[in-house]
């Protein structure tokens, strides 16, 4: 039964702390000059209590960084 309320506790920080400040971030990176990567999320993170799994979309951006 407390294991249940932990999860939800842990799901809730992760949809209203987690999910908003990873919105945050850059999801593109440049290689070099021409070339560069598109890792955006397709998802919502994912939380277990072994670990946070993520859904990306990678894609190269040439150009683009």
């Amino acid at each position: 039964m407390q294991l249940n309320c932990v999860c939800e506790n842990v799901v809730t920080s992760v949809r209203s702390e987690l999910q908003p400040y990873l919105q945050t971030l850059p999801v593109t990176a440049r290689i070099d000059d021409k070339a560069g990567i598109d890792y955006s999320l397709v998802a919502p993170p994912t939380a277990t209590a072994q670990s946070l799994d993520v859904d990306l979309k990678v894609r190269g951006c040439p150009g683009k960084a």
